[in-house]
C-alpha cells in the first residue's frame, strides 16, 4: 500500500478537503455519472485552489467509505470509470461483490508474499 495512503488525514483534509468531496459526489448518481479521481482533483484547483495528490484523494475517498454512511440513502461505490453514489441495491451488491474478490485477492498475494519471505536467504 502505498504509504500516503496510509497515512492518516491531517486537520486540513479532514476539516477542508473531505467535506467538499463529499459534496461534489453527491452530484454523481449512478455509474453513468462516475466521476474520476483527476477530474475532482482539477476542480479542487480551478474552483478552490486547492492542490492534493492522486494518492491523497483516493485516502479521502477510502475516508468516505469506510465509516458510517457519508450519505444517507446511498452506497459509494468506485471501478475504473471512477466514483459514484448510488441508490440501487443491484448497483451497490455488484460493487460489494467487485470488493470482495479484490480482498480475496489480495489476501492470496499476501499468503504468496509470506511464503517467499520465508524462504529469502539474506537477513
Amino acid at each position: 500500500m502505498n504509504a500516503q495512503r496510509s497515512k492518516k488525514l491531517s486537520r486540513h483534509e479532514r476539516v477542508h478537503v473531505l467535506p467538499l468531496i463529499r459534496l461534489n459526489l453527491k452530484k454523481h448518481i449512478g455509474k453513468n455519472n462516475a466521476v474520476t479521481n483527476k477530474q475532482m482533483r482539477a476542480g479542487l484547483q480551478e474552483n478552490m485552489g486547492i492542490e492534493i495528490t492522486a494518492e491523497r484523494m483516493r485516502a479521502i475517498i477510502h475516508e468516505l467509505g469506510s465509516h458510517d454512511p457519508a450519505w444517507p440513502g446511498y452506497a459509494l461505490c468506485a471501478s475504473s470509470v471512477g466514483y459514484w453514489l448510488t441508490d440501487s441495491k443491484k448497483e451497490s451488491v455488484q460493487y460489494g461483490l467487485s470488493l470482495k474478490g479484490r480482498i480475496d485477492s489480495e489476501k492470496r498475494r499476501l499468503e504468496g508474499h509470506r511464503k517467499a519471505h520465508k524462504l529469502l536467504v539474506k537477513p
